[in-house]
């Protein structure tokens, strides 16, 4: 079975040990982490233009494909 895929980090917290402390370090929209599940390789991706890219926890995003599966809009 072929691993296709990638997932997308934005947001939530960065702690900085394995001991979990909420709130400790929230990490700002505009950096955000994908990682490629075929090749195991991570990639940055810095967002711009929006004025809303601050740091935030509890939150939700979706992802949807457009008609042809050619891509997916967050």
């Amino acid at each position: 079975m072929e691993k296709r895929g990638v997932l997308v980090f934005l947001g939530g917290d960065t702690p900085t040990s394995q001991v979990y402390v909420g709130d400790s370090s929230p990490a700002p929209f505009s950096d955000i982490t994908i990682y490629d599940i075929s090749s195991g390789n991570y990639y940055q991706q810095t967002a711009t233009g929006f004025s809303f890219l601050i740091s935030r926890l509890q939150f939700w995003a979706a992802g949807v494909a457009t008609a042809d599966n050619s891509s997916f809009e967050m």
